[in-house]
């Protein structure tokens, strides 16, 4: 049987961003907090995407501007 462990971790932000994130979260009918958990997992999601492609170039032997 496994056991889950819920975790939480305090978030400070700026108002202004805070507000904008709860107005973005009523636009789509959801939480803040699963609005910011999106927010999180489309910054990995891009950070991911660039660091393989990077690798790709390498492995090709292209420049960052496309070029051999």
């Amino acid at each position: 049987m496994s056991t889950k462990r819920s975790l939480s971790y305090p978030l400070r932000m700026p108002p202004t961003m805070r507000e904008k994130m709860t107005a973005m979260a009523l636009e789509e009918s959801i939480s803040l907090n699963h609005m910011i958990c999106i927010a999180i997992a489309e910054k990995i999601a891009r950070v991911d995407h660039a660091a393989w492609h990077g690798e790709e170039r390498r492995k090709s032997g292209q420049t960052p501007t496309g070029g051999p």
